[in-house]
């Protein structure tokens, strides 16, 4: 976990716009695993760069939403971390105050 929020607070823009694509075609693999750890990965993205960061949530966000409807129980966790990770680091103070309540409802 620690070496995967490292390599994401290194990432240049070039390097998430790299790597975004390979981890969500990741969520579409049968295997749990490559699942998990593409949702771990995903969820570290919240130690990139604010600015690459918010260029990003677009596309994360709705594919870790739809994670957390996977038929195995890890994967669903997974998701549900990663969605936390992102959202305790959004600076927005109305979204801020109420990502519990939004994580809750999903």
């Amino acid at each position: 976990e620690k070496a995967s929020k490292a390599i994401m607070g290194k990432l240049s823009a070039h390097g998430v716009k790299f790597v975004l694509p390979s981890l969500l075609k990741a969520l579409e693999d049968d295997a749990w695993r490559t699942k998990c750890g593409s949702v771990e990965l995903l969820g570290a993205m919240a130690h990139c760069n604010p600015k690459q960061l918010s260029s990003c949530l677009p596309s994360i966000v709705p594919k870790l939403i739809e994670v957390m409807a996977d038929s195995h129980t890890k994967v669903q966790r997974s998701g549900l971390t990663a969605l936390t990770q992102i959202g305790s680091v959004i600076r927005n103070p109305e979204i801020q105050a109420i990502v519990k309540l939004l994580l809750d409802a999903l």
